[in-house]
Order: structure tokens, then C-alpha cells, then sequence
């Protein structure tokens, strides 16, 4: 039976759709006189050969024919497909009959026969010519390769020995023509893939396969193999890409593109509106076809949500839709169009990968701010982009181009901006590509003037870039600079352009010394963007430690300092630089604010382990709260902060501070004690440490300790020789007095003669050489003990002179000036 029906240019195809009874997959073939293999269908059954029937029986995977004849094979979708250019039907009956090839079916057109059959995902066939026809082998498919470089825009070429002929077939899985090249020799196929504007080359086991998308393309014989052109002025619109980007190519597989209707914006709409009239006149289950048709059109003229919604529409309505690749891949690409990208989108079931599909999904992720991994797609494209309806080029040209110019593709932008100089919407563009040209004086020009302008979005980077120059030509200061992108932050609302001004206003608050501006401009990008707060945190915690490494620092107020420290400790984590919580530690005990540097020391302490650093730290928390009035947090500063061998310095300044709060806290004993054991340890038994334990035991009450401590610090510290006054003065008389209070005879009677000559003759040497001198005996002179009553009867002056505490220096209050 034979059944006739036109193609969408109105040309009868003439389909063969029933043999001997059985249903079989529709070949259909274009009744048009430019193509000289294409006749009219056969309809009787297939029959064999005479030479075949003369012949021996081959082997059942051998397809006989009488003649040398070309071959080729693909596949498509979940079935093979060989193409034989000839009239001569085979004979299947051998071939069916093994387990392999059973389910192969013929069909039969005037100048091609065409067989398919099932074949499992990842298996390939292997089509050798023998004598009298083409064995076929099962294999493994093997991957498709890159596409070869193109060395001109208007043709393909696909170099390929034993070339043969071409013919046109209807392709098994969408119903539409297919351009078959075939071959007479064995391993001559176009075993890559590759697609542009109109058409889609299909990787082959034998020969070549084109799916055409417009009606002006050719696959004709060259002597080197096949070439792809076109009818329409200028050839094919091809891409030609550099060596950089050919790495681009070899990634992505390639599809039958989108088949966007092309034309005047006017033209499109008028198509758009009768496609619409007719989608909605039909039954739901009867316009899946129309929907189709009309998301194209509104693709075309650029309008994403609205295709969305037809096709999400259609998917709802029809079942037969869920499954359609051509409307997944629309609907991904009007994801893009309407601002709503989702990658997902693009490897939906029925997708088929392909350079069109990659340049839009670069698209999406261009829009969502990832340059450098988008923009050597869509240079790598551009052509194929510049073929598209002016409507659709116009919704993300601009972009397209600033893009380009951020990754540095200056070239493929300089193609884009050359191809529409009229347009103003690409003048940011323009401007982005004199600054990276490096036309500072240009560039500044342009950025100044679409500041001014309409365009919110265009004035607010152009300010900003205008600012940024002025800055590297040392126009502006950074704080200057700061100042102006903080003032025209909410000129234009873009989340992920006011994310990037803030950062570079916090960096430049920083470069400024502006610390507390710079840290509250992070404060409040981490507010705002909690998605983005890992990226924040970063620049964060690189600006703390530059900020308590620097000088600034210490010239900031403690207010201001105590409010950064505040504000940011969560940066200081867990096992952090013990350089940087060191100078912290240090930049809080120099704030002079123990109520404001205790809290913080403490915190500090808890994110550091045991050992040497925490008891530095623990120290340093101790004496913050010794000097705020507070024995009791300091014993538990000390307690857990402990850590064994410990440098004597920070032992010893440890041990201090533990024994001044246990004597503050009436355990005087306990202190000299421990203080009295740290100084029997020779590297601990420094001065400050017996001055400590002296003292504590002189207020005490503790003499025979005192005089111990006192002892061991005159040794260390009196001069061996000449006059003795000052502190080491002081000091004698101290450790004359501890002696004189344990009736220590032997010790005073050493002092005297020891130092009794050096000693001067003011109160405290007085006093020391009263306390030093022997006792008087019944033979001593009248004279001398008239005068040892009088020295004792001024002793108790003597004592009142060397013991009052210094008065506390008097404030000066200011004497408010009169009035001439």
C-alpha cells in the first residue's frame, strides 16, 4: 500500500507504508527534481536477487547485492540504521534468521534501501564490503570523536575515501529528512558530531549522516569526500575557532539544535499570533504540535516566560510531551530567557547534548555571574548566535558582550560589537573593551557619560568603573573612592552586583585604615547574602590578621578597637596562629579597659589547646583581672591555664600573680610558700619573684621567709664596691630589719661590717647602722651610750621616714583663666 502526504513546504512525499501486510517504520522520500536518487516508492514485496540465487549461500550476516554498492550506518535513537544506494532489493531471510538480526526490517525506496533494527545502548555495527555484498558484524560502539577544524565559514567539509553517493530518507525518529552519504569501502565514516545554525551532523559507523533544518542545505560529492553547503547568501554561518578554545568543542555533543523559525521581528510576531489562534482552537490532546510551534516563535522573539508557560503547559496537558527532546531542550533554553536558569534543565530525559544547548547553558550560567567558565562557550558559538532573529539576539547581547570582556575574550567581543554598532545598548560593552584595550582617557570619557544616563543598571556600573579609574590614575584616594561607591550602592538593586561593591568597599575602607568601616561593611554583606557567607568569611579573616598585624591598630581608640575584637571573634578559631592571639593579647592589655579585655582574653583561651601559649595567655588574663581588683578570677585564670615546663620567665611571672591573690585572699603562708619554692628553683630565683615573696612575708609577719627572700636579693643585687644609697640602700635596711626581728645577731654584726662603711648618713642609713651596731657592754664608754639612747630615741622618726608610703601625686586641677 502506498500513502501520500507534504512536507511542510508543500512538496507530496511519496511513503511506503505497508509491505506484505506488516506494518514497518514510514522511509519517506521528497518528490523534488533536485534530487536525482529519489523515485518512486516500490510496493511489491521484496524479492531476491537473480545472482544471489546463483550463488553459493553466504554466511547469514552478509546483505547481497549484485552490484558494488555504497553503504552507511548510524544510529538513531534505539534502532540502526543502513542505508544501501541502490534499487536492488535484498533478500532479508538469512539475515532474520539469526538471533542477532531478527527483528531487522526493509524498507524499500527507488534508489535507497533502508533496514532497521533494534540495537542495545552502547553497541555499534560494522558494515565490511565482501564479494557480493556487506557483512555485518555486531561490536562495541565506539565514542564519538571531535569535530575536524573548520578552515572557512560558508561549507563543511568531511574528508572521506570511496565517497559514492548521497541520498535522502526520512529519519526513523522524527519523521523529517535525513542527508545520507554512503561509501564502498570499509572504516570511511564521520564518526563525530557537530551542529550549527540549520543542521546537525550525526556520528556514523560507515559513511555520513545530516540532519538538515532548513531547505537551502546539500550534502554533495567532492574528490576528497562530502561537503555540507548551502543555498542562501554567505553559505553556511559558521564559527571558526581558535586553538585555546578547541578544548570547548571536544566537550560537548552535539544535537539537531532548536530549529528556531528565523525572520523580521514583525514577521515572527504575525507567525507567533496565528500559531497562538490555532494552539488554542484545538483539543488538548490534539495541539501538541501548534504548542510547539508556538514556543518556538516566542523563543525566537526572545520571550522566555512565555514559552515556559506554553510548554509547561503542554507537558501537563499532553503525556506524549514528557518525553519529547525537542521540548525539553526549549523549555531549558526559555529557562534562560526568563531569568530562571537551573542546570538540572539541561540534562532532563530526552535531552540531546549539543553546541546550541552548551551556548545556552553558558548563557545561564553567564547570568548568574560565572564568567570564566561561560565565556569560552559563547565565544566559541558566537557565530551561531549571530544567526538567530534580531529579537532573541537582543535579550542577552549586552550582556553577552560585557561578558566576553570581563573573561578577557576580547576578540570574539570586538566580533560581536562590529556586527551591531548602532546599538546603544552595547556601550558599556564598548566602554569595558577601550578600558581593557588599555584607552584609559576613552574609556573614562564613555563610563562618565552612561553614568548619566537612563539605564540604571548601565549608569550604576558605569559610575563605578568611572570611580575605579579615577582611582588607579591617582585622582582619588581610597577612602575617597570608598566614599563614592558607598554613596551610589542603592543606585541600581542587584543583588549580585551590590555583593562585589561591597567587598571592594570594605577592601578599600582597609587599604584606608578605616578599620571599624570596613569591618561593618562585611558585617553587613554577611547579613545580607547568608549564601554567599563562606566567600565573606574569607575576606573577613584575611583582613583581621592584616588589621592586628598593622600598625594602624594600636593607633585606633579603645573603643574602636574593643568593638572590631567584639564584633569579629569567630575568626579567631580553634588551634588559630598563635602569632595572631599573641598580638591580639597584646593590643588588649594595652587598651587599658580590663572590664572590655577580659571577656575577650578569656574567649582567646578557649580556642587555643594546653600547653606554653595558653598559659602565656592565661597569664595575661590573671594580671588583667589582678589589676581590676579580682583574686578570685585570678586564681581561676592560673588554674585553667596550667601547663608543665613552662619557660622560667612565664613560670616565674605565673608563680607572682598566684601568690599575690592567695596572699589578698588571707593565705599569706600559702604564698611564700609557693613563692618560696619557685625562687629554690635557680632559673625561676629571679629578682621580681623574691621581691614578691619579700614583700608578701614582710607584711605578714613571716620574718624568718623575709629575711630569706631579702638575703638572696642582696647578694644579687649590691654593687661589690662604693657608696651604697637608693634601693640598695633601702634594701639593706629591710633585710637589717627582718634580721633584727629573729634576733639574728650573727646576720646584723655581717651587715655592719660589711656594708656599714659604704652606707650613707640619711634617715635609712641611720637607721641601718643603729639596727647593725652590737649591743652595748658594762666597759664601753659614757660617751657611746649617750649616744645609742639618743639614736634610739630617734628611731621611731627614723622609722616613720623609711616606712610612710609615698603620697599619690596630686591631680593639677586647671585654674580657669580670666577675662582681661
Amino acid at each position: 500500500m502506498i500513502g501520500f502526504r507534504r512536507n511542510s513546504a508543500g512538496q507530496r512525499k511519496h511513503c511506503n507504508v505497508v509491505l506484505g501486510g506488516i506494518a514497518l517504520v514510514a522511509m519517506c522520500l521528497v518528490d523534488s527534481a533536485a534530487d536525482a536518487d529519489v523515485g518512486v516508492p516500490v510496493a511489491t514485496a521484496p524479492s531476491v536477487s537473480p545472482a544471489v540465487a546463483a550463488a553459493s549461500v553466504p554466511p547469514p550476516e552478509v546483505i547481497e547485492f549484485s552490484t558494488q554498492t555504497g553503504a552507511a550506518a548510524f544510529r538513531r535513537g534505539d534502532q540502526a540504521v543502513l542505508v544501501f544506494d541502490t534499487a536492488e532489493i535484498p533478500d532479508l531471510g538469512a539475515l532474520q534468521s539469526t538471533p542477532v538480526f531478527a527483528d531487522a526490517t526493509l524498507v524499500s525506496l527507488q534508489g535507497a534501501q533502508i533496514i532497521t533494527l533494534p540495537l542495545p545502548a552502547r553497541e555499534g555495527l560494522d558494515l565490511i564490503p565482501v564479494s557480493g555484498g556487506w557483512q555485518l558484524t555486531e561490536m562495541v560502539a565506539p565514542p564519538p570523536g571531535p569535530a575536524p577544524a573548520e578552515s572557512q565559514a560558508t561549507a563543511i567539509q568531511l574528508p572521506m575515501r570511496a565517497a559514492n553517493r548521497t541520498v535522502t530518507i526520512s529519519d526513523p525518529l522524527t519523521g523529517s529528512n535525513l542527508l545520507v552519504g554512503t561509501v564502498t569501502q570499509a572504516g570511511a565514516a564521520a564518526n563525530f558530531a557537530t551542529s550549527g545554525p540549520g543542521f546537525a551532523i550525526l556520528p556514523s559507523w560507515l559513511g555520513t549522516a545530516v540532519l538538515p533544518q532548513a531547505d537551502n542545505l546539500s550534502l554533495n560529492i567532492t574528490p576528497a569526500g562530502f561537503e555540507l553547503s548551502s543555498a542562501a547568501p554567505g553559505g553556511l554561518r559558521l564559527g571558526v575557532l581558535p586553538a585555546a578554545s578547541a578544548s570547548v568543542v571536544q566537550q560537548a555533543a552535539f544535537g539537531q539544535g532548536l530549529n528556531l523559525p528565523s525572520g523580521a521581528t514583525a514577521a515572527l510576531r504575525d507567525r507567533m499570533l496565528s500559531d497562538l489562534h490555532e494552539a488554542a482552537t484545538l483539543p488538548a490532546l490534539g495541539r501538541l504540535t501548534a504548542q510547539i510551534a508556538l514556543a518556538a516563535d516566542m523563543i525566537a522573539l526572545g520571550l522566555g516566560p512565555e514559552a515556559k508557560g506554553v510548554l509547561d503547559t503542554a507537558v501537563f496537558e499532553n503525556p506524549a510531551a514528557q518525553d519529547n527532546s525537542r521540548i525539553a531542550e526549549m523549555r531549558a533554553v526559555a529557562g534562560v530567557l526568563a531569568r530562571k536558569y537551573k542546570p538540572a534543565d539541561f540534562t532532563a530525559p530526552g535531552i540531546i547534548p549539543g553546541n546550541e544547548l552548551a551556548f545556552w547553558k553558558a548563557a545561564g550560567e553567564m547570568e548568574h555571574g560565572h564568567t570564566a567558565q561561560s565565556a569560552p562557550i559563547l565565544a566559541a558559538n558566537l557565530a551561531m548566535f549571530e544567526a538567530y532573529p534580531a529579537a532573541l539576539r537582543n535579550c542577552i547581547n549586552a550582556q553577552l558582550a560585557e561578558t566576553l570582556v570581563d573573561a578577557g575574550q576580547l576578540q570574539a567581543a570586538q566580533q560581536l560589537l562590529n556586527a551591531d554598532p548602532a546599538n546603544p545598548a552595547l556601550d558599556l560593552a564598548r566602554a569595558k573593551l577601550l578600558e581593557q584595550q588599555g584607552q584609559t582617557a576613552p574609556a573614562l570619557a564613555a563610563y562618565q557619560r552612561l553614568s548619566h544616563g537612563l539605564d540604571l543598571r548601565v549608569s550604576a556600573i558605569a559610575g563605578d568603573r568611572a570611580v575605579e579609574l579615577e582611582l588607579a590614575a591617582g585622582r582619588l584616594k581610597p577612602a575617597q573612592t570608598a566614599d563614592a561607591l558607598d554613596a551610589a550602592l542603592f543606585d541600581w538593586r542587584d543583588a549580585e552586583h551590590e555583593r562585589h561593591v561591597r567587598l571592594r568597599i570594605a577592601q578599600l575602607r582597609a587599604e584606608a585604615g578605616q578599620w571599624p568601616q570596613a569591618f561593618t561593611m562585611l558585617q553587613s554583606a554577611r547579613t545580607r547574602f547568608p549564601d554567599h557567607r563562606q566567600e565573606i568569611d574569607a575576606v573577613r579573616s584575611k583582613m583581621f590578621v592584616n588589621m592586628v598585624s598593622s600598625n594602624q591598630f594600636t593607633q585606633l581608640s579603645p573603643i574602636q578597637a574593643v568593638a572590631i575584637l567584639q564584633q569579629n571573634q569567630d575568626l579567631i578559631q580553634a588551634g588559630g596562629s598563635a602569632q595572631v592571639i599573641d598580638l591580639l593579647a597584646q593590643r588588649l592589655e594595652a587598651l587599658d579597659l580590663p572590664g572590655a579585655a577580659a571577656p575577650m582574653l578569656s574567649h582567646l583561651i578557649q580556642t587555643i589547646p594546653p600547653g606554653v601559649a595558653r598559659a602565656s595567655l592565661g597569664a595575661r588574663l590573671a594580671q588583667v583581672d589582678w589589676d581590676a581588683g579580682s583574686p578570685v578570677a585570678t586564681l581561676a585564670d592560673l588554674a585553667q591555664t596550667e601547663a608543665d615546663n613552662l619557660p622560667p620567665e612565664l613560670a616565674a611571672r605565673r608563680a607572682i600573680l598566684h601568690a599575690k591573690a592567695q596572699a589578698a585572699g588571707g593565705n599569706a603562708v600559702a604564698a611564700v610558700n609557693t613563692l618560696a619554692s619557685a625562687s629554690a628553683q635557680p632559673a625561676t630565683a629571679d629578682s621580681p619573684t623574691l621581691q614578691t615573696q619579700a614583700q608578701i612575708a614582710e607584711q605578714s609577719g613571716q620574718w624568718p621567709q623575709a629575711e630569706q627572700a631579702l638575703s638572696a636579693l642582696v647578694n644579687q643585687s649590691i654593687p661589690p664596691s662604693g657608696p651604697i644609697t637608693g634601693d640598695s640602700e633601702n634594701l639593706l635596711l629591710r633585710l637589717a630589719t627582718a634580721a633584727s626581728h629573729n634576733n639574728d645577731s650573727a646576720t646584723l654584726s655581717s651587715l655592719g661590717n660589711q656594708y656599714g662603711r659604704r652606707i650613707g648618713t640619711d634617715p635609712s642609713g641611720q637607721m641601718f647602722q643603729t639596727l647593725t651596731t652590737p649591743a652595748l657592754t658594762g666597759d664601753q664608754g659614757l660617751n657611746q651610750a649617750l649616744k645609742e639612747i639618743s639614736q634610739l630615741q630617734a628611731l621611731p622618726a627614723m622609722l616613720d621616714a623609711v616606712t610612710a608610703p609615698a603620697a599619690p601625686p596630686k591631680r593639677q586641677t586647671p585654674v580657669p583663666s580670666k577675662s582681661p
